[in-house]
Protein backbone atom coordinates (compact mmCIF):
# COMPACT_ATOMS: atom_id res chain seq x y z
CA UNK A 1 0.00 0.00 0.00
CA UNK A 2 1.37 3.42 -1.00
CA UNK A 3 0.61 6.55 1.00
CA UNK A 4 2.20 9.78 2.28
CA UNK A 5 1.33 12.96 4.11
CA UNK A 6 2.57 16.55 4.26
CA UNK A 7 3.98 17.58 7.64
CA UNK A 8 4.57 21.29 6.97
CA UNK A 9 3.89 23.93 4.34
CA UNK A 10 6.29 26.90 4.26
CA UNK A 11 6.41 30.06 2.14
CA UNK A 12 9.53 31.60 0.60
CA UNK A 13 10.03 35.34 0.95
CA UNK A 14 7.87 37.32 -1.49
CA UNK A 15 6.50 33.96 -2.72
CA UNK A 16 9.44 33.77 -5.13
CA UNK A 17 9.73 30.49 -7.08
CA UNK A 18 11.90 27.97 -5.21
CA UNK A 19 14.37 26.55 -7.72
CA UNK A 20 16.98 24.66 -5.64
CA UNK A 21 17.12 22.78 -2.32
CA UNK A 22 19.91 21.47 -0.09
CA UNK A 23 19.27 19.31 2.96
CA UNK A 24 21.35 20.30 6.01
CA UNK A 25 22.24 18.44 9.22
CA UNK A 26 19.91 18.75 12.18
CA UNK A 27 16.54 18.65 10.41
CA UNK A 28 17.13 21.73 8.27
CA UNK A 29 17.03 22.69 4.59
CA UNK A 30 18.41 25.58 2.54
CA UNK A 31 16.23 26.91 -0.28
CA UNK A 32 17.18 29.22 -3.16
CA UNK A 33 14.78 31.21 -5.34
CA UNK A 34 14.90 32.69 -8.82
CA UNK A 35 15.17 36.18 -7.28
CA UNK A 36 18.29 35.51 -5.22
CA UNK A 37 16.52 34.58 -2.00
CA UNK A 38 18.42 32.15 0.22
CA UNK A 39 16.70 30.90 3.36
CA UNK A 40 17.41 28.28 6.02
CA UNK A 41 14.40 26.38 7.38
CA UNK A 42 13.91 24.36 10.55
CA UNK A 43 12.10 21.20 9.42
CA UNK A 44 11.25 20.28 13.00
CA UNK A 45 8.98 23.31 13.35
CA UNK A 46 8.39 24.42 9.75
CA UNK A 47 9.79 27.90 10.42
CA UNK A 48 12.44 30.06 8.74
CA UNK A 49 15.64 29.99 10.78
CA UNK A 50 17.68 32.54 8.83
CA UNK A 51 17.48 34.75 5.73
CA UNK A 52 20.94 34.83 4.09
CA UNK A 53 21.13 38.13 2.20
CA UNK A 54 23.61 38.81 -0.60
CA UNK A 55 22.51 37.18 -3.86
CA UNK A 56 20.48 39.14 -6.41
CA UNK A 57 20.16 36.68 -9.31
CA UNK A 58 18.62 33.21 -9.61
CA UNK A 59 20.33 30.71 -7.31
CA UNK A 60 21.82 28.01 -9.52
CA UNK A 61 23.48 25.68 -6.98
CA UNK A 62 23.74 24.95 -3.26
CA UNK A 63 26.38 22.66 -1.71
CA UNK A 64 27.09 21.63 1.85
CA UNK A 65 30.81 21.07 2.59
CA UNK A 66 33.39 21.21 5.37
CA UNK A 67 31.58 18.56 7.47
CA UNK A 68 28.34 20.53 7.34
CA UNK A 69 29.81 23.82 8.55
CA UNK A 70 29.84 25.64 5.19
CA UNK A 71 27.13 26.24 2.59
CA UNK A 72 28.28 27.22 -0.91
CA UNK A 73 25.84 29.13 -3.11
CA UNK A 74 26.13 30.23 -6.75
CA UNK A 75 23.84 32.58 -8.69
CA UNK A 76 23.30 33.22 -12.39
CA UNK A 77 25.08 36.58 -12.20
CA UNK A 78 28.30 34.65 -11.44
CA UNK A 79 28.53 35.45 -7.74
CA UNK A 80 29.72 32.63 -5.51
CA UNK A 81 29.42 32.81 -1.71
CA UNK A 82 30.63 30.63 1.15
CA UNK A 83 28.44 30.85 4.25
CA UNK A 84 29.63 29.97 7.74
CA UNK A 85 26.55 28.17 9.07
CA UNK A 86 27.41 28.21 12.80
CA UNK A 87 27.91 31.99 12.60
CA UNK A 88 25.22 32.56 9.94
CA UNK A 89 27.46 34.89 7.94
CA UNK A 90 29.09 35.09 4.50
CA UNK A 91 32.85 34.62 4.90
CA UNK A 92 33.84 34.49 1.20
CA UNK A 93 32.31 36.35 -1.74
CA UNK A 94 33.68 35.79 -5.25
CA UNK A 95 32.43 38.09 -8.01
CA UNK A 96 33.10 36.81 -11.55
CA UNK A 97 30.41 38.82 -13.33
CA UNK A 98 32.98 39.43 -16.08
CA UNK A 99 33.11 35.70 -16.89
CA UNK A 100 31.70 34.45 -20.19
CA UNK A 101 28.48 32.43 -20.04
CA UNK A 102 26.22 31.52 -17.14
CA UNK A 103 27.38 29.00 -14.55
CA UNK A 104 24.92 26.12 -14.74
CA UNK A 105 26.46 23.35 -12.61
CA UNK A 106 28.81 23.44 -9.64
CA UNK A 107 30.85 20.87 -7.71
CA UNK A 108 32.72 21.65 -4.48
CA UNK A 109 35.39 19.50 -2.83
CA UNK A 110 34.50 18.07 0.57
CA UNK A 111 36.85 20.46 2.36
CA UNK A 112 35.44 23.52 0.55
CA UNK A 113 38.85 24.44 -0.91
CA UNK A 114 38.11 23.85 -4.61
CA UNK A 115 35.12 24.29 -6.89
CA UNK A 116 34.44 23.23 -10.46
CA UNK A 117 31.76 24.95 -12.52
CA UNK A 118 30.27 24.21 -15.92
CA UNK A 119 28.73 27.04 -17.93
CA UNK A 120 25.76 26.95 -20.28
CA UNK A 121 28.30 26.94 -23.13
CA UNK A 122 30.02 23.76 -21.92
CA UNK A 123 33.03 25.60 -20.50
CA UNK A 124 34.61 24.34 -17.27
CA UNK A 125 36.35 26.42 -14.60
CA UNK A 126 38.43 25.19 -11.68
CA UNK A 127 38.09 27.54 -8.70
CA UNK A 128 40.40 28.08 -5.76
CA UNK A 129 37.81 28.95 -3.12
CA UNK A 130 40.47 29.79 -0.54
CA UNK A 131 42.08 32.49 -2.69
CA UNK A 132 38.84 33.45 -4.40
CA UNK A 133 39.97 33.12 -8.01
CA UNK A 134 39.95 30.74 -10.99
CA UNK A 135 42.94 28.40 -11.24
CA UNK A 136 42.35 27.45 -14.85
CA UNK A 137 39.81 26.89 -17.58
CA UNK A 138 38.93 23.48 -19.02
CA UNK A 139 37.31 22.83 -22.37
CA UNK A 140 34.72 20.05 -22.06
CA UNK A 141 33.63 17.65 -24.80
CA UNK A 142 30.98 15.08 -23.86
CA UNK A 143 28.70 12.73 -25.81
CA UNK A 144 25.67 14.20 -24.01
CA UNK A 145 24.84 17.28 -21.95
CA UNK A 146 26.17 17.30 -18.34
CA UNK A 147 23.42 17.25 -15.70
CA UNK A 148 25.51 16.86 -12.53
CA UNK A 149 29.12 17.30 -11.40
CA UNK A 150 30.71 16.04 -8.17
CA UNK A 151 34.23 15.84 -6.77
CA UNK A 152 35.42 12.38 -5.79
CA UNK A 153 35.22 11.55 -2.05
CA UNK A 154 37.99 13.50 -0.28
CA UNK A 155 39.51 14.48 -3.63
CA UNK A 156 40.52 17.84 -5.09
CA UNK A 157 41.80 16.33 -8.34
CA UNK A 158 38.95 14.23 -9.80
CA UNK A 159 35.52 15.44 -10.88
CA UNK A 160 32.78 12.99 -11.86
CA UNK A 161 30.26 14.16 -14.46
CA UNK A 162 26.83 12.61 -14.95
CA UNK A 163 25.46 13.02 -18.46
CA UNK A 164 21.91 13.34 -19.74
CA UNK A 165 21.95 9.76 -21.06
CA UNK A 166 22.72 8.52 -17.47
CA UNK A 167 26.33 7.67 -18.31
CA UNK A 168 29.29 9.03 -16.30
CA UNK A 169 32.71 10.46 -17.10
CA UNK A 170 35.72 11.11 -14.86
CA UNK A 171 37.72 14.32 -15.33
CA UNK A 172 41.32 14.29 -14.11
CA UNK A 173 42.04 17.94 -13.28
CA UNK A 174 45.81 17.42 -13.12
CA UNK A 175 45.86 16.37 -16.79
CA UNK A 176 42.56 17.90 -18.01
CA UNK A 177 41.81 14.39 -19.31
CA UNK A 178 38.34 12.87 -19.41
CA UNK A 179 37.35 9.20 -19.67
CA UNK A 180 34.14 7.13 -19.29
CA UNK A 181 34.03 5.80 -15.74
CA UNK A 182 31.35 4.88 -13.23
CA UNK A 183 31.97 6.77 -9.97
CA UNK A 184 31.95 5.13 -6.52
CA UNK A 185 28.62 4.81 -4.67
CA UNK A 186 29.55 7.75 -2.40
CA UNK A 187 29.31 9.99 -5.48
CA UNK A 188 26.30 8.39 -7.16
CA UNK A 189 24.21 8.45 -3.98
CA UNK A 190 25.46 11.72 -2.53
CA UNK A 191 22.73 13.63 -0.66
CA UNK A 192 20.30 10.81 -1.30
CA UNK A 193 19.36 7.20 -0.66
CA UNK A 194 21.11 4.18 -2.27
CA UNK A 195 17.83 2.49 -3.25
CA UNK A 196 15.42 5.36 -3.94
CA UNK A 197 15.61 8.76 -5.57
CA UNK A 198 13.20 11.63 -5.99
CA UNK A 199 12.79 13.59 -9.21
CA UNK A 200 10.58 16.30 -10.69
CA UNK A 201 8.81 14.89 -13.74
CA UNK A 202 6.34 17.09 -15.63
CA UNK A 203 5.95 19.35 -12.58
CA UNK A 204 5.25 16.38 -10.28
CA UNK A 205 7.31 14.77 -7.49
CA UNK A 206 8.11 11.17 -8.35
CA UNK A 207 9.80 8.63 -6.07
CA UNK A 208 11.66 5.95 -8.03
CA UNK A 209 13.91 2.99 -7.52
CA UNK A 210 17.47 3.67 -8.61
CA UNK A 211 18.17 0.22 -10.07
CA UNK A 212 15.38 0.02 -12.65
CA UNK A 213 13.77 3.48 -12.55
CA UNK A 214 10.45 1.96 -11.43
CA UNK A 215 7.99 4.51 -10.07
CA UNK A 216 7.13 3.89 -6.42
CA UNK A 217 5.04 6.93 -5.55
CA UNK A 218 3.86 10.31 -6.84
CA UNK A 219 3.54 13.04 -4.20
CA UNK A 220 0.68 15.44 -4.87
CA UNK A 221 -0.41 18.59 -3.06
CA UNK A 222 1.32 21.59 -4.64
CA UNK A 223 -0.93 24.17 -6.33
CA UNK A 224 1.88 25.43 -8.59
CA UNK A 225 4.36 23.50 -10.79
CA UNK A 226 7.05 21.79 -8.70
CA UNK A 227 10.57 22.99 -9.57
CA UNK A 228 12.82 21.04 -7.19
CA UNK A 229 12.76 18.18 -4.69
CA UNK A 230 15.16 16.34 -2.39
CA UNK A 231 15.00 13.01 -0.57
CA UNK A 232 16.51 12.56 2.88
CA UNK A 233 19.39 10.05 3.23
CA UNK A 234 17.14 7.71 5.24
CA UNK A 235 14.28 7.99 2.68
CA UNK A 236 11.84 8.85 5.47
CA UNK A 237 11.10 12.36 4.27
CA UNK A 238 11.23 14.58 1.18
CA UNK A 239 11.25 18.32 0.62
CA UNK A 240 9.89 20.10 -2.45
CA UNK A 241 9.58 23.66 -3.76
CA UNK A 242 7.27 25.14 -6.38
CA UNK A 243 6.81 28.11 -8.70
CA UNK A 244 4.57 29.88 -6.20
CA UNK A 245 7.21 29.92 -3.45
CA UNK A 246 5.69 27.05 -1.47
CA UNK A 247 7.97 24.56 0.28
CA UNK A 248 6.52 21.28 1.54
CA UNK A 249 7.94 18.69 3.92
CA UNK A 250 6.62 15.18 3.26
CA UNK A 251 6.65 12.18 5.57
CA UNK A 252 7.54 8.84 3.95
CA UNK A 253 7.69 5.41 5.59
CA UNK A 254 9.18 2.61 3.55
CA UNK A 255 7.03 -0.54 3.43
CA UNK A 256 8.29 -4.13 3.05
CA UNK A 257 7.55 -4.21 -0.69
CA UNK A 258 9.47 -1.06 -1.46
CA UNK A 259 6.40 1.15 -1.39
CA UNK A 260 5.52 3.74 1.18
CA UNK A 261 2.99 3.25 3.93
CA UNK A 262 1.25 5.74 6.17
Amino acid sequence: MSAYHCLYTMRAKERAPVVVLCLLPGQAVATGTNRGGLELWNLGSGTCRQDLVGHHGRIKALHLVDSGRTLVSLDEQRHLRLWDLPGMRCRVHIDRSDHEGIFRLLAVSDDGARGFSVSDRGHGCLWNLTRGDIERHVELVFSAAPVRVEFGPGSRQTVHVELEDRSWAALDLTKSACSPELPPPAVRYKNGHPTYQVAVVEDRIVLRRRDDGRQVLVLEGHDEPVLCAALSPDARSAVSGDAGGTIRLWRLEMGPAGATAR
